[in-house]
């Protein structure tokens, strides 16, 4: 069973009730699972026992994501002049499989609009 906490942050949806807060694990500082927000006065076992719990923020899934071999990062790429680019660094994914371009650019022009 995770930690549970309150939110003391104003127009925070959890203030004055339970949540579930996240430890990132890079710098081990506990954040509110609803406002995004730091949580201050947090104390060393709870930490510890967040690690131990497993309670990290999960990972949000891009759909479509690539990882780029040029700048690390992963995204949803962008198709410029029929070519797929990384939307952070513009640079071309050139390890991607043909067939693959070919449904990833089929599906990019489909995934982002309304039905």
């Amino acid at each position: 069973m995770p930690f549970a906490m309150f939110c003391q942050h104003k127009g925070c949806k959890g203030t004055g009730s339970q949540m579930e807060p996240y430890l990132d694990s890079k710098t081990d500082k506990v954040y509110c699972s609803l406002c995004d927000q730091e949580l201050p006065n947090v104390t060393y076992f709870v930490k510890v026992q967040m690690k131990a719990l497993k309670q990290f923020r999960q990972k949000q899934a891009v759909a479509f994501g690539v990882k780029c071999q040029s700048c690390g990062k992963e995204a949803q790429p962008k198709v410029v002049n029929d070519d797929i680019v990384c939307p952070a660094c513009t640079k071309p994914h050139t390890h991607l499989s043909e067939p693959f371009k070919m449904m990833l650019k089929d599906k990019l022009r489909t995934a982002n609009k309304d039905v």
